[in-house]
C-alpha cells in the first residue's frame, strides 16, 4: 500500500508503433483500435512513477489508429479521472515534443499552450 506522499506522481504519456493483426486471445480479438472499426498501428501508453519512491507502473495502454490530439485528449482525460479515482495525485505530465502531443497539450490549455496548468480532472 503507497502512503500518500507515495501517491504523488509524474504521468508519462508515449505512442509505440507496433505491426497491425489481429490475435485470438482468452475469448477475445486482440489488436482492434479504440478509435476505429481498424486494426492498430500505434499503443498509446501511459504510466506512472512517484516522486518520492521507485514505484512505477503502467496504468493504460491503448491501442489506436491513425491518432489525433482530440483522440489522446480524450484518452488522457480518462487515464487522469481514472488515477483521480484511485487517490494518485497528478503534479505533471510527461511527453515528448511529437506534434500530436503538443496539440493535445495547446487543447488542455484551451488553445492557448502554456508551461503549467491545472489538473483538468477535478477532485
Amino acid at each position: 500500500m503507497l502512503s500518500p506522499r507515495e501517491k504523488l506522481i509524474c504521468l508519462l504519456i508515449d505512442e509505440i508503433y507496433v505491426n497491425p493483426g489481429l490475435n485470438y486471445k482468452g475469448g477475445k480479438l486482440v489488436g482492434k483500435a479504440e478509435n476505429a472499426n481498424q486494426q492498430a498501428n500505434t499503443i498509446q501508453a501511459f504510466m506512472i512513477t512517484s516522486l518520492f519512491s521507485k514505484y512505477k507502473e503502467i496504468v493504460a495502454l491503448v491501442p489506436m489508429k491513425n491518432q489525433t490530439a482530440d483522440d489522446l485528449y480524450c484518452q488522457t482525460l480518462k487515464v487522469l479521472q481514472m488515477l483521480n479515482d484511485c487517490k494518485y495525485n497528478v503534479l505533471c505530465l510527461i511527453s515528448d515534443n511529437n506534434r500530436i502531443n503538443r496539440n493535445m497539450f495547446t487543447q488542455m490549455c484551451q488553445g492557448n499552450l502554456v508551461n503549467c496548468i491545472s489538473n483538468p480532472v477535478p477532485r
